[in-house]
């Protein structure tokens, strides 16, 4: 598939950009910092907890957990794909699991009766057999990101078992249905990107029209870039709606974080601007103008892209903190040009506030050093770093899973305790989660945990690979995983049930007030009742695309609570514009004191 030519119209895109969503001024909102305690719709006595006040622990005090650690619980044995790739799809909350097509990784088949490369699981029913996905070419090691409708938009991927190369150009999409539904992978005849991406990141536009695409190899069979030609260090749009998207855009920081640039970290910041990080590199950038604002390097010289793969999260943003956008990036290893399968990753995590007049990172060590981690905020806010190895590099090989030394343990961190008291480590999964390991925040506030495929797959040798002698038990061989478990953080076992949202709007809007009906426990003398809008993001190598948790302002004066039956019906705003929260579909939850709802999904326009 060769790419379209500069200025031609992209055929059948019309439709598509009709379903999308118009395009959003960016709205303007009081930037002058909030004292805390000034606001009285969060003081003490309406809030007794303090548990919704970002600038404290954000930790309830009014309730025991039975299972203070969490719980691990079992989805499926067999999720037909390891899945390399994972998005909850808007409304249907279906699992699609997407992995490579150049290799045996698959269980089930497609509609054609050939081994598929991608499934959706159902999530209300998880033992039912998942439904094989014919991805069209290869989607390995591609970038997603949802339109406002939520199709699911995949770009960028791999050469074809027989050498064809089009999936490097390609833009697939997945239009959201039931499980059970016949939805495939669809491709627009003539509609391509301008440039080969393997490992690219990409990012919706707080426009909803456009989606960035963000670097990417332009070659394949490599883990570490070879030389400065194979490093794509350039964005494009798509679609591309103006003459100057017909050609490609420089992005310095790719070239100085060679060879250490692919799946840079990609986050939307207030003002317009991207907050970009590539090897220990970071910008500030506006991808429509070009302007680039260059950030501190990260301390300590250590990779944290992949190869050396860490990962990153935009920590959550309210009213009460001024919606103020701070990055934190953790995990990665040492740089070095050789792949050293005993090297040590990084237990460092770094968290910085890009839009300071004076930017600085801050510093501080997690409980375990992790190569190849997952950061999943959680319903309530708080953030998890989970799956990962201690020792390696990204990458495959038969016989050896080069990231190995598994890090069972997952750990909470409260980003406002104090420091040196943020990080605690939960109960730990029985399964090794390395390289291809993937994490996820489901509709019912748990998260999804599954993937590792560190063996290559080698055609013929059937999709576990090294089958049952492959059990990491000697450290070296992992096998592929198909399992999947679910990880339910201690708010879910806590001795105050989980409030329930009992009406809400299908769509709200910007800075529009909507109201939310809802149960929360009976007979309090003050309820303390939050909600929050979050964007799972699209998963893959560490990456959460997109991932986004913003807190809604709450009309406490509008409050109207039944004691006797627990009964809430209160006035919400939503979000003040859309560097804020971009448009598209999000979850909603629901918080009593610091304990989460299930979520229903909202399309934000």
């Amino acid at each position: 598939m060769a790419p379209s030519q500069a200025g031609s119209p992209l055929p059948l895109l019309s439709l598509l950009l009709l379903l999308t969503a118009p395009l959003f001024p960016i709205a303007s909102f009081a930037m002058s910092p909030v004292p805390p305690g000034s606001d009285t719709k969060v003081s003490p006595v309406t809030n007794p907890t303090g548990a919704y006040d970002p600038d404290r622990s954000g930790v309830s005090t009014d309730y025991e957990c039975t299972s203070p650690n969490g719980t691990w619980s079992l989805v499926t044995k067999s999720s037909g794909v390891s899945g390399i790739h994972w998005a909850v799809t808007p409304i249907h909350n279906t699992l699609v699991l997407i992995d490579r097509s150049d290799k045996d990784n698959s269980y089930v088949k497609d509609k054609n009766g050939k081994q598929a490369a991608a499934a959706v699981l159902d999530l209300a029913k998880p033992s039912q057999k998942v439904r094989g996905l014919d991805v069209i070419d290869n989607t390995f090691c591609s970038a997603g990101q949802f339109w406002p409708n939520g199709t699911l938009v995949n770009t960028g991927g791999f050469k074809t078992i027989d050498g064809n190369t089009e999936a490097f150009y390609a833009v697939r999409f997945l239009d959201p249905c039931a499980a059970g539904d016949s939805c495939e992978f669809y491709e627009y005849p003539g509609v391509s990107m301008l440039a080969k991406r393997w490992y690219p990141s990409a990012h919706l536009m707080p426009d909803g029209k456009r989606i960035v695409i963000v670097g990417g190899a332009k070659v394949g069979d490599l883990v570490l870039l070879k030389k400065r030609g194979d490093s794509e260090t350039t964005y494009e749009f798509f679609p591309r709606t103006a003459a100057a998207d017909d050609a490609l855009r420089p992005l310095a920081v790719l070239a100085r974080a060679f060879p250490a640039a692919l799946y840079p970290f990609l986050h939307l910041m207030p003002n317009g601007y991207f907050f970009v990080m590539a090897n220990w590199y970071a910008v500030l950038y506006n991808f429509d103008t070009g302007d680039e604002i260059v950030l501190p390097d990260m301390p300590g010289k250590i990779t944290r892209s992949y190869p050396y793969t860490g990962t990153s999260v935009l920590l959550p943003m309210s009213l009460e903190n001024n919606y103020t956008a701070e990055v934190m990036v953790c995990g990665g290893s040492f740089f070095t040009t050789t792949k050293k399968r005993d090297a040590y990753a990084s237990d460092t995590c770094g968290r910085i506030r890009p839009l300071d007049p004076n930017p600085k990172w801050v510093m501080e060590t997690m409980p375990d050093p992790r190569i190849s981690p997952d950061l999943i905020i959680t319903a309530n806010g708080q953030i998890m770093i989970i799956n990962g190895g201690r020792q390696g590099v990204a990458g495959l090989q038969v016989g050896d899973s080069q990231i190995h030394n598994p890090v069972f343990t997952p750990a909470l961190y409260h980003a406002a305790a104090p420091a040196g008291a943020r990080w605690r480590n939960l109960a730990p999964e029985s399964i090794a989660r390395l390289y291809h390991s993937l994490a996820i925040l489901g509709p019912d506030s748990c998260l999804l945990v599954g993937g590792s495929s560190p063996s290559d797959c080698c055609v013929g040798c059937g999709p576990q690979c090294f089958g049952v002698e492959c059990t990491g038990a000697d450290d070296k061989c992992f096998p592929n995983e198909f399992t999947i478990n679910k990880f339910c953080p201690p708010y879910v076992s806590s001795v105050i049930p989980q409030p329930r949202i009992a009406a809400a709007p299908a769509t709200i809007g910007y800075g529009a007030t909507f109201t939310l009906t809802l149960t929360i426990r009976a007979n309090l003398e003050v309820p303390a009742v939050r909600t929050a809008i979050m964007n799972p993001g699209f998963g893959t190598h560490a990456q959460h695309m997109g991932q986004r948790f913003v807190w809604l302002e709450v009309d406490y004066e509008s409050l109207q609570y039944t004691a006797s039956t627990g009964g809430v019906t209160v006035a919400v705003k939503g979000p003040p514009g859309n560097t804020i929260a971009p448009p598209g579909y999000y979850y909603l939850f629901c918080h009593d004191s610091n304990i989460p709802s299930e979520a229903t999904w909202v399309q934000l326009t």
